[in-house]
């Protein structure tokens, strides 16, 4: 029986994402933030039949406990782009 000690020295192959360009975010009020392509890259990339599209706009948290109606707080829009059956996340935003 093959037994993986929880703590080793031994470097594991792609046990870490990586990420083309790096992630970037600016903590700011909404917050914004990318991780990986924008949608044209992935499509240049990849094709636009692999990838699948994911977005969403919701209130954020930070908002919520606002006396104001819903329709005037400001909205976070979300955007993932998945490839293959798999659907693997390639690219993520945050606006």
């Amino acid at each position: 029986m093959l037994v993986w000690p929880v703590l080793t020295c031994v470097p594991i192959p792609n046990l870490f994402p990586y990420f083309k360009p790096p992630p970037k975010v600016v903590f700011s009020h909404p917050p914004i933030g990318t991780i990986g392509l924008t949608e044209e890259e992935a499509v240049k990339e990849h094709g636009q039949d692999k990838l699948k599209i994911y977005k969403s706009t919701f209130v954020n948290l930070f908002y919520g406990p606002w006396q104001m109606e819903p329709s005037e707080k400001p909205k976070t829009a979300m955007k993932l782009i998945c490839l293959g059956p798999e659907e693997r996340v390639t690219c993520s935003s945050v606006q």
